[in-house]
């Protein structure tokens, strides 16, 4: 089923759900309960990057590695606030900062969704083939 037109994410998501749940007379098995958890976590996490984007004001990158990239304001994996904070993968920003200083002359992002990482990267070299 295709997205009607001009349906928000967060509205997406509670469509979704109801269509899940129409026609059921409760909820009968583990996979039922499942899927509708894993609906509500995505609507829930839809509805939290939404609101911090209208509070924060856009969809800048405050900090970490990537501090001003510009982002998107929807994601196809969770984390959306994370990116935005710049603290995704905090653990992983050291070796970040220690790769950039090495001045490779390509890097190669498998999988690389909305680009955060590819984007991110090609900012700060400038020079370097992403």
């Amino acid at each position: 089923m295709s997205n009607p037109p001009g349906e928000t994410p967060r509205e997406r998501a509670a469509r979704m759900i109801r269509d899940r749940v129409a026609g059921w007379d409760g909820v009968t098995t583990i996979e039922q309960l499942n899927g509708i958890l894993r609906l509500t976590a995505m609507w829930r996490s839809i509805a939290l990057a939404q609101t911090f984007i209208a509070h924060s004001g856009g969809t800048t990158v405050s900090g970490g590695p990537f501090k001003g990239m510009k982002y998107v304001d929807t994601a196809t994996e969770g984390a959306l606030i994370a990116r935005l904070l710049g603290i995704y993968e905090s653990e992983l920003h050291p070796h970040f900062e220690d790769f950039i200083a090495e001045g490779l002359d390509c890097v190669i992002d498998v999988g690389c969704a909305e680009g955060y990482y590819a984007v991110g990267l090609a900012r700060r070299m400038p020079e370097t083939i992403i």
